[in-house]
């Protein structure tokens, strides 16, 4: 026995350092003896981009799509980009582990777990805390000012304050290279044909109704003209999308949700520091049981959440109104400028208050780290400095084409201006107003990220100078309005504490909830009748509602176990008359006798009536006794389970009702057994044995 727990337990531990093993090495093993040290004598405004004198390795963990392909005689550890670094940089990456793409966490959480992190990595916010927490990567702040370049120090800095607490740890210290998000891009507009609105004689919608009114119009009314009823009103999320904006939320129903400050799966904080969870508030109720109404009508698309592309059914021309972000707008560029759609983009459905509500990303979701053990921590700097300096040259000479980007490249991140809707549509005004030419537009479209670049470039090739003015003018049309900082404010949900438009109302007790409600009546009453209707307050009981349907349920319940409880008392009732009628027949001779002494027919029928009223006493005493006991071990058992004392109980009141009701059951049980005895004849009687 103590052999097998031996071998057991060198087993156990053989399996546990070989799932550690693939994690990662030790700083011993993983990182060089000595830092690498820059060339003697380069300038500071070369670091960014200066080329180690001797190969510096750094150590990563990977991340591959198993459907991936590279050119033949390429490798993830063996590519053009791995070439590009070594030669320019001087820099050898080598990969501790690879995983797949769905597991690349879960090995990144273990090797977290384990302590044998890479030196290098790109984490998601869940990991970038934990790592924090367990003191595990290092400080970046005077390797990021002597050695990010000024594209990197713009991208993170145009993220400004709520970027930096991001990757700030609680003594200011920078402890990660951020991804900045566009913050205007997670903003989604409704999108709707213009052209089908001309055709039908339609304004742009701007409250739910109104939006309703106009898919409703879409499908019924044939917008499109072709005499078929296969129009779509309301474009709704993808399998792989979104409903609401976590994620990448293109074709989402943000602005349905948002037109009843409704916002699921986001954490909000009150006033007073309360936080809760929006997708149980009753706000996200209200917005679901409209959505759903609109479903149920099929005004919004009856395959939503079930397509694999809702780009096809926009450029099939059938669809009518989607959500979408601004930059959407390159999906259906080719369609307006050929004039086959005339799409056009809105802030809308309005809320109840006129005002458009919407919310705002993370300033980031992606962080690039180094661990403690690495002697080169502005290695990872570089390598970031190399892909936003010459990512752009990898679309034009066609390696992006050949080599995923995301896949292959380390430390791979999308970089680009926080305000970069700002910055495009400054660009764009300062073209228009001749303050600037097309080669500084260019210019600006150099300072793209490689995916950005290579989409306007796909989009704009073969199209002049003014074909492209065209298209951008023809994006911004919709969205060019006599806006102000108060208007602003008013669509992005700013909104004055002292015109709330909601006001919560948690009462301690219900008698307290009564109260309120009762004070509101009388408030809105004499609104109504100083003829101020704007001044009446919609109240809605949330608790009642919620009560009102336990009630339901509770009634249901009730109704089934009565409707049990009298089947139970007819087969009663009739097995009683069964066994009195039986009785009748046994006690034949002593009706003879009876009746021959002077008894009457009526005196007979007591006798059996008597004995029926007597057992319902004794049944239904007897059973009341029963209930009595059983109610003692259930509340103890339903107290020690639930810590709800004395449930079950019975009223004096209704167990003599209970009584009551059982003899008189039992009567008339009885009854027709009593009248046979008392007919029989007193000479056939006194015959019978």
């Amino acid at each position: 026995m103590k052999q097998k727990q031996i071998i057991a337990l060198v087993s156990a531990t053989a399996l546990a350092a070989t799932a550690l093993a693939g994690c990662g090495k030790t700083s011993e093993e993983s990182t060089q003896t000595t830092a690498v040290s820059e060339a003697e004598g380069t300038a500071k405004e070369d670091l960014p981009l200066s080329k180690y004198p001797e190969t510096v390795t750094v150590h990563l963990g990977g991340s591959l799509n198993p459907n991936a392909k590279l050119p033949e005689g390429m490798s993830y550890e063996n590519n053009s980009y791995l070439d590009f670094l070594s030669e320019d940089l001087n820099i050898k990456v080598v990969y501790d582990w690879i995983a797949s793409s769905s597991d690349f966490d879960e090995k990144m959480n273990l090797c977290i777990g384990s302590g044998t992190i890479p030196e290098m990595m790109n984490v998601n916010a869940t990991q970038y805390r934990a790592l924090l927490k367990y003191d595990m990567i290092q400080p970046l702040d005077q390797y990021f000012d002597d050695y990010a370049s000024d594209a990197l120090k713009g991208y993170v800095e145009s993220g400004g304050e709520e970027l930096k607490k991001c990757i700030s740890n609680d003594k200011g210290e920078m402890m990660a290279i951020p991804a900045p998000n566009i913050t205007a891009g997670g903003i989604n507009e409704m999108w709707i044909r213009q052209d089908w609105l001309d055709n039908l004689g339609l304004e742009v919608p701007r409250t739910w109704d109104e939006l309703a009114a106009v898919a409703e119009a879409f499908v019924t009314q044939d917008p499109d003209g072709n005499g078929e009823a296969d129009t779509i009103g309301i474009l709704g999320p993808g399998n792989t999308d979104h409903m609401n904006a976590i994620g990448g939320n293109q074709f989402g129903l943000d602005p349905l949700f948002s037109s009843f400050q409704s916002y699921p799966q986001y954490w909000l904080q009150d006033e007073d520091g309360t936080v809760k969870y929006g997708s149980i508030q009753p706000e996200t109720r209200t917005a679901l049981e409209k959505i759903q109404k609109l479903y149920t009508d099929k005004l919004i698309d009856t395959e939503m959440l079930v397509r694999n592309n809702c780009q096809e059914a926009i450029l099939s021309g059938k669809v009518g109104i989607f959500f979408g972000p601004w930059w959407i707008g390159y999906t259906v560029s080719d369609a307006t400028l050929a004039g086959e759609a005339d799409w056009r983009a809105y802030f809308t459905p309005l809320s109840e208050d006129g005002k458009y509500y919407t919310h705002m990303p993370d300033p980031t979701s992606t962080y690039v780290v180094v661990s403690k053990s690495c002697k080169n921590p502005e290695a990872a700097i570089k390598i970031i400095n190399y892909l936003i300096a010459y990512g752009k040259d990898w679309v034009a000479d066609g390696t992006s084409a050949k080599l995923e980007v995301s896949q292959f490249y380390p430390l791979w991140n999308v970089y680009e201006n926080a305000d970069e809707i700002e910055v495009s549509t400054e660009t764009l005004e300062k073209y228009l107003a001749g303050e600037i030419t097309m080669d500084d537009v260019n210019a600006y479209m150099a300072t793209l990220s490689p995916e950005e670049s290579a989409q306007m470039q796909a989009m704009t090739s073969g199209m002049s100078d003014d074909q492209i003015l065209q298209l951008f003018s023809a994006s911004l049309k919709a969205r060019t309005t006599d806006a102000t900082l108060d208007s602003n404010k008013s669509k992005l949900g700013i909104t004055d504490l002292d015109t709330p438009s909601q006001i919560d109302i948690y009462a301690t007790d219900f008698d307290s909830k009564e109260k309120v409600q009762n004070i509101i009546k009388d408030y809105n009453k004499l609104q109504q009748d100083d003829g101020k209707e704007e001044n009446v307050i919609n109240y809605t009981d949330y608790v009642g509602i919620m009560m009102s349907s336990v009630s339901i349920i509770i009634n249901a319940i009730s109704y089934v176990l009565i409707a049990f409880v009298a089947i139970s008392l007819i087969v009663s009732s009739i097995m009683i008359g069964i066994i009195t009628y039986i009785s009748v027949l046994e006690r034949t001779k002593e009706i003879g006798v009876l009746r021959s002494i002077g008894a009457s027919k009526k005196d007979v029928s007591r006798i059996f009536n008597a004995e029926t009223l007597i057992e319902g006493f004794v049944s239904g005493a007897l059973g009341i006794v029963v209930t009595l006991l059983l109610c003692i071990p259930a509340n103890a058992l339903i107290k020690h389970l639930t810590d709800i004392s004395n449930v079950a109980q019975l009223p004096v009141a209704g167990g003599v009702i209970l009584i009551i009701i059982s003899m008189f059951l039992t009567f008339i049980a009885g009854l027709i057994p009593a009248k046979l005895a008392a007919k029989k004849d007193p000479v056939v009687a006194l015959r019978s044995e």
